[in-house]
């Protein structure tokens, strides 16, 4: 597995004073304290796609009739099929939208995957 961790670390002396309580839960899920969540903003997330070009045979078949899935932070953005990449290799709607959460702090925001799949 492949990953990154967001984590908060304490030390506690073990002593004669009782330990602090753990964090909250919620349906067997350990509820992240809000001092060590990034703050997060709604975004709109543009993207200009014209179009794909020169792709190459996958597992010796030709691709014909290609989309693009665009994810970011758990939303997912299916733009319009090309139906023949050899006639019109042009998506027909170039302009496309996200609106996530994403954090503010630029060190938190997450990675952009983008899959090109074939109909």
């Amino acid at each position: 597995a492949k990953g990154e961790l967001l984590a908060a670390f304490e030390l506690f002396e073990l002593g004669e004073s009782e330990l602090p309580p753990l964090p909250r839960v919620d349906n067997t899920r350990h509820v992240v304290p809000d001092t060590i969540r990034p703050k997060l903003a709604r975004t709109r997330v543009e993207f200009l796609t014209w179009g794909l070009r020169e792709l190459k045979d996958y597992k010796l078949q030709s691709v014909d009739s290609p989309h693009l899935e665009v994810e970011l932070a758990g939303s997912t953005l299916v733009m319009d099929k090309i139906k023949s990449v050899k006639k019109l290799a042009n998506f027909k709607n170039p302009h496309n939208f996200l609106d996530v959460m994403l954090p503010v702090e630029e060190l938190y925001l997450p990675p952009i995957n983008i899959r090109v799949l074939d109909n």
